[in-house]
């Protein structure tokens, strides 16, 4: 080496100075992960959409699921049939039967605390959804983080109208 730095693929970097001194500077790789998000219908694989749309959410240590926040990864698919892998640089998507595997997220924040992951699905009309991790199940999303397994089911169930329902709409005008 001459005086000068040479940096590797892996963050780390060699120094070799003029009085011969070398120094080797290794910086730590962030940590990955992968979550599985997979997709159940609950009364019937009949009649169902082909695919369901979700957004991903990663918290910093503390931080609430709000309105205003924005999807980590938005708009996002699992979808009935696939076999298939997408790479956007960072992250790795794999589409399988009702299942799909991000992978390569950054498991933890900036300050070394494991990111919770969230799921937010966009629910196909006339189906209400719940999310799972293996535990008891809720209808609100941002309750239910990728457990150790790092898999979150949404599982839908087909909203029926009671039969017999009706309205009845009395019109009344003032000053008529």
């Amino acid at each position: 080496y001459s005086n000068g730095t040479t940096t590797s693929e892996t963050g780390s970097s060699v120094t070799a100075e003029a009085d011969g001194t070398i120094t080797v500077t290794n910086k730590k790789q962030p940590e990955t992960t992968s979550i599985v998000v997979k997709k159940v219908w609950g009364n019937g694989t009949d009649g169902h959409p082909d695919s369901i749309t979700f957004d991903l959410y990663q918290l910093v240590s503390g931080e609430t699921l709000t309105d205003d926040k924005q999807p980590f990864l938005p708009n996002l698919t699992v979808k009935s049939q696939g076999n298939e892998s997408s790479n956007n640089g960072d992250y790795t998507i794999t589409y399988g039967d009702w299942e799909t595997t991000i992978s390569n997220l950054p498991a933890e924040d900036p300050s070394g605390n494991a990111y919770p992951n969230y799921v937010v699905e966009t629910a196909p009309t006339g189906y209400q959804g719940s999310y799972s991790n293996g535990s008891a199940p809720s209808e609100i999303g941002s309750s239910v983080t990728a457990g150790a397994n790092g898999t979150i089911t949404i599982t839908n169930t087909k909203t029926t109208t009671p039969s017999g329902t009706s309205l009845t709409v009395e019109k009344e005008w003032e000053g008529v």
